[in-house]
């Protein structure tokens, strides 16, 4: 896993947040996370996982990218 970078803030989002930012639902969501290239959660609560959202985001742009291949 490549290092992260510094920054002062995080954007975080939950199962909901990340469903909408990827377009799909919350059960699509749950099958997509069985892939190994879908990132780990930053932390779980007891509400659910929480994501780095630069980290959805960076996943979201490989699949487009490979998509167009």
């Amino acid at each position: 896993m490549a290092p992260r970078r510094r920054r002062d803030w995080l954007r975080l989002g939950g199962v909901a947040e990340v469903a909408n930012y990827l377009r799909i639902s919350k059960s699509s969501l749950a099958d997509r996370r069985r892939s190994w290239e879908f990132p780990e959660p930053i932390s779980q609560l007891e509400c659910g996982p929480i994501w780095d959202m630069d980290e959805i985001e960076a996943y979201d742009l490989r699949r487009y990218r490979d998509r167009r291949r």
